[in-house]
Protein backbone atom coordinates (compact mmCIF):
# COMPACT_ATOMS: atom_id res chain seq x y z
CA UNK A 1 0.00 0.00 0.00
CA UNK A 2 1.48 3.69 -0.66
CA UNK A 3 0.01 7.04 0.80
CA UNK A 4 0.90 10.12 0.71
CA UNK A 5 0.91 12.14 3.74
CA UNK A 6 -0.24 16.00 2.67
CA UNK A 7 0.61 18.88 5.18
CA UNK A 8 0.96 22.55 5.64
CA UNK A 9 3.59 24.44 3.84
CA UNK A 10 4.99 25.65 6.49
CA UNK A 11 5.82 21.89 7.95
CA UNK A 12 9.61 22.78 8.61
CA UNK A 13 9.62 26.47 8.58
CA UNK A 14 7.44 26.78 11.55
CA UNK A 15 7.68 23.26 13.52
CA UNK A 16 5.32 22.16 16.14
CA UNK A 17 3.20 19.36 17.50
CA UNK A 18 1.85 18.29 14.05
CA UNK A 19 5.59 17.95 12.62
CA UNK A 20 6.25 15.85 14.82
CA UNK A 21 3.46 13.71 14.29
CA UNK A 22 3.19 13.45 10.74
CA UNK A 23 7.86 12.39 10.45
CA UNK A 24 6.48 9.40 13.48
CA UNK A 25 3.39 8.47 11.99
CA UNK A 26 5.27 8.26 8.62
CA UNK A 27 7.96 6.51 9.98
CA UNK A 28 6.34 3.85 11.62
CA UNK A 29 4.17 3.42 8.83
CA UNK A 30 7.24 1.98 6.74
CA UNK A 31 8.56 0.06 9.05
CA UNK A 32 5.34 -2.32 8.86
CA UNK A 33 5.58 -2.21 5.03
CA UNK A 34 3.52 1.06 4.13
CA UNK A 35 5.35 3.19 1.84
CA UNK A 36 4.73 6.69 2.54
CA UNK A 37 5.87 10.14 1.11
CA UNK A 38 5.34 13.10 2.84
CA UNK A 39 4.22 16.20 0.00
CA UNK A 40 3.49 19.72 1.61
CA UNK A 41 0.25 20.89 0.20
CA UNK A 42 1.70 23.41 -2.64
CA UNK A 43 3.89 20.92 -3.61
CA UNK A 44 2.13 18.76 -7.40
CA UNK A 45 1.53 15.48 -6.35
CA UNK A 46 0.69 12.64 -9.02
CA UNK A 47 -2.26 11.08 -7.03
CA UNK A 48 -2.52 8.25 -9.53
CA UNK A 49 1.00 6.58 -7.75
CA UNK A 50 -1.08 6.55 -4.30
CA UNK A 51 -3.62 4.30 -2.75
CA UNK A 52 -4.71 6.75 -0.10
CA UNK A 53 -4.42 10.13 1.35
CA UNK A 54 -3.73 11.40 4.61
CA UNK A 55 -4.21 14.74 5.87
CA UNK A 56 -3.67 16.55 8.98
CA UNK A 57 -5.23 20.04 10.85
CA UNK A 58 -8.90 20.35 9.60
CA UNK A 59 -8.18 23.72 10.91
CA UNK A 60 -6.52 24.50 7.93
CA UNK A 61 -9.14 22.99 4.97
CA UNK A 62 -7.73 25.23 2.25
CA UNK A 63 -4.90 22.64 2.48
CA UNK A 64 -7.08 19.77 1.43
CA UNK A 65 -10.12 21.21 -0.13
CA UNK A 66 -7.31 21.62 -3.47
CA UNK A 67 -6.36 18.18 -3.08
CA UNK A 68 -9.57 16.69 -2.72
CA UNK A 69 -11.06 18.27 -5.78
CA UNK A 70 -8.27 17.02 -8.13
CA UNK A 71 -8.88 13.53 -7.27
CA UNK A 72 -11.12 10.59 -6.70
CA UNK A 73 -8.24 8.86 -4.24
CA UNK A 74 -10.20 8.11 -0.76
CA UNK A 75 -8.25 10.42 1.98
CA UNK A 76 -8.54 10.04 5.76
CA UNK A 77 -7.82 12.94 8.50
CA UNK A 78 -5.77 13.53 11.39
CA UNK A 79 -7.81 16.55 12.41
CA UNK A 80 -5.71 18.14 15.28
CA UNK A 81 -8.42 20.38 15.82
CA UNK A 82 -6.88 23.01 18.43
CA UNK A 83 -9.78 26.11 19.43
CA UNK A 84 -7.58 28.97 19.92
CA UNK A 85 -11.49 31.10 20.70
CA UNK A 86 -10.57 31.83 24.27
CA UNK A 87 -7.06 33.30 23.72
CA UNK A 88 -7.87 35.08 20.84
CA UNK A 89 -11.07 36.84 22.66
CA UNK A 90 -8.87 37.20 25.77
CA UNK A 91 -5.46 37.58 25.53
CA UNK A 92 -4.36 38.45 21.92
CA UNK A 93 -2.58 41.67 21.94
CA UNK A 94 -2.07 44.45 19.27
CA UNK A 95 -4.94 45.31 16.39
CA UNK A 96 -5.20 41.36 15.98
CA UNK A 97 -6.22 41.19 19.81
CA UNK A 98 -8.66 44.28 19.14
CA UNK A 99 -10.33 42.40 16.16
CA UNK A 100 -10.64 38.54 16.57
CA UNK A 101 -12.55 39.31 20.14
CA UNK A 102 -16.03 40.03 18.35
CA UNK A 103 -15.97 36.91 16.10
CA UNK A 104 -16.67 32.87 16.32
CA UNK A 105 -13.81 30.26 15.97
CA UNK A 106 -14.57 29.26 12.98
CA UNK A 107 -14.57 33.17 11.68
CA UNK A 108 -11.15 34.13 13.31
CA UNK A 109 -9.59 30.84 11.90
CA UNK A 110 -10.97 32.35 8.35
CA UNK A 111 -9.32 35.97 9.04
CA UNK A 112 -5.50 34.20 10.14
CA UNK A 113 -5.33 32.21 7.14
CA UNK A 114 -6.24 34.83 4.41
CA UNK A 115 -4.00 37.40 6.53
CA UNK A 116 -0.90 34.46 6.34
CA UNK A 117 -1.42 34.34 2.56
CA UNK A 118 -1.92 38.11 1.95
CA UNK A 119 1.29 38.58 3.74
CA UNK A 120 2.97 36.05 1.83
CA UNK A 121 3.36 33.80 5.39
CA UNK A 122 1.30 31.45 4.09
CA UNK A 123 0.16 28.78 1.04
CA UNK A 124 -3.74 29.13 0.24
CA UNK A 125 -4.27 26.31 -2.19
CA UNK A 126 -7.36 26.44 -2.84
CA UNK A 127 -9.02 29.77 -3.45
CA UNK A 128 -12.82 28.50 -3.53
CA UNK A 129 -12.27 28.83 0.37
CA UNK A 130 -12.45 32.81 -0.10
CA UNK A 131 -15.56 32.31 -0.49
CA UNK A 132 -17.36 29.40 1.17
CA UNK A 133 -15.26 30.05 4.71
CA UNK A 134 -13.88 28.27 7.12
CA UNK A 135 -17.12 26.27 8.68
CA UNK A 136 -18.30 25.16 5.24
CA UNK A 137 -14.64 24.32 3.86
CA UNK A 138 -14.11 21.99 7.25
CA UNK A 139 -17.63 20.54 6.31
CA UNK A 140 -17.51 19.42 3.30
CA UNK A 141 -13.80 17.84 3.75
CA UNK A 142 -15.27 15.75 6.93
CA UNK A 143 -18.53 14.73 4.98
CA UNK A 144 -16.19 13.81 1.78
CA UNK A 145 -13.65 11.87 4.31
CA UNK A 146 -13.36 8.08 4.63
CA UNK A 147 -12.41 8.09 8.19
CA UNK A 148 -11.38 10.46 10.73
CA UNK A 149 -7.95 9.73 12.95
CA UNK A 150 -8.74 12.15 16.18
CA UNK A 151 -6.03 11.61 18.71
CA UNK A 152 -8.83 11.25 22.03
CA UNK A 153 -12.48 10.52 22.04
CA UNK A 154 -12.65 14.16 23.55
CA UNK A 155 -11.36 15.61 19.90
CA UNK A 156 -13.97 13.40 17.77
CA UNK A 157 -16.93 14.36 20.07
CA UNK A 158 -15.78 18.17 19.30
CA UNK A 159 -15.93 17.74 16.38
CA UNK A 160 -19.06 15.75 15.68
CA UNK A 161 -20.87 18.72 17.69
CA UNK A 162 -19.37 21.56 16.05
CA UNK A 163 -19.83 20.75 12.64
CA UNK A 164 -22.84 18.52 13.18
CA UNK A 165 -21.87 15.51 11.41
CA UNK A 166 -21.17 11.97 12.16
CA UNK A 167 -18.42 10.21 10.21
CA UNK A 168 -16.62 6.66 10.67
CA UNK A 169 -13.21 7.18 12.71
CA UNK A 170 -10.84 5.46 14.98
CA UNK A 171 -8.68 7.16 17.82
CA UNK A 172 -5.19 7.55 17.63
CA UNK A 173 -3.44 8.88 20.95
CA UNK A 174 -0.39 10.05 20.45
CA UNK A 175 2.68 8.24 21.44
CA UNK A 176 6.04 8.71 22.93
CA UNK A 177 9.50 8.77 21.08
CA UNK A 178 11.12 5.90 23.66
CA UNK A 179 14.35 6.47 21.38
CA UNK A 180 14.36 9.40 23.01
CA UNK A 181 12.93 9.13 26.29
CA UNK A 182 14.15 6.70 28.19
CA UNK A 183 14.35 7.10 32.18
CA UNK A 184 17.40 6.71 33.90
CA UNK A 185 17.15 4.57 36.57
CA UNK A 186 20.30 5.38 38.64
CA UNK A 187 18.53 9.17 38.86
CA UNK A 188 16.02 10.24 41.35
CA UNK A 189 13.29 12.62 40.44
CA UNK A 190 13.96 16.25 40.96
CA UNK A 191 10.38 17.15 42.38
CA UNK A 192 10.91 20.87 42.25
CA UNK A 193 11.71 20.96 38.74
CA UNK A 194 8.86 21.74 36.25
CA UNK A 195 9.51 21.37 33.10
CA UNK A 196 7.18 23.11 29.69
CA UNK A 197 8.13 21.62 26.47
CA UNK A 198 6.19 23.38 23.59
CA UNK A 199 6.64 26.31 21.31
CA UNK A 200 6.68 29.56 22.85
CA UNK A 201 3.58 31.43 21.97
CA UNK A 202 0.07 32.70 24.41
CA UNK A 203 -2.48 29.78 23.97
CA UNK A 204 0.47 27.91 25.17
CA UNK A 205 0.56 30.00 28.78
CA UNK A 206 4.40 30.17 29.51
CA UNK A 207 3.98 33.77 31.01
CA UNK A 208 1.89 32.67 33.27
CA UNK A 209 3.33 29.75 34.45
CA UNK A 210 6.16 31.58 34.80
CA UNK A 211 4.39 34.38 36.75
CA UNK A 212 2.82 31.37 38.99
CA UNK A 213 6.00 29.76 39.98
CA UNK A 214 8.08 33.13 40.94
CA UNK A 215 9.13 33.24 44.16
CA UNK A 216 8.35 29.64 45.03
CA UNK A 217 10.71 26.61 45.67
CA UNK A 218 10.61 25.56 42.29
CA UNK A 219 12.60 25.16 39.31
CA UNK A 220 10.96 26.00 35.61
CA UNK A 221 12.42 24.71 32.43
CA UNK A 222 11.00 25.85 29.47
CA UNK A 223 11.83 23.84 26.19
CA UNK A 224 11.11 25.56 22.62
CA UNK A 225 11.55 28.02 20.12
CA UNK A 226 9.55 31.25 19.80
CA UNK A 227 6.29 30.98 17.81
CA UNK A 228 7.29 33.61 14.31
CA UNK A 229 3.91 35.70 14.73
CA UNK A 230 4.47 36.16 18.55
CA UNK A 231 8.06 37.20 19.14
CA UNK A 232 6.71 40.20 21.23
CA UNK A 233 5.34 37.27 23.11
CA UNK A 234 8.82 35.80 23.64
Amino acid sequence: MRIAFIIRSTLCDVPGGDTIQVLQTAKHLQESGVGVTIYLTNASIDYSRYDLLHFFNITRPSDILFHITKTNKPFVVSPILVDYSEYDRKYRKGFSGFLLQYFSADTNEYIKTVSRWLKGKDALRSKNYLWKGQQKSIRQVLEKAAWLLPNSETEYQQLKIRYDIEKNYSVIPNGIDTGIFQPDQSLSKNKMLVICAARIEGIKNQLNLIKALNNTSYTLMLIGSAAPNQKTYY
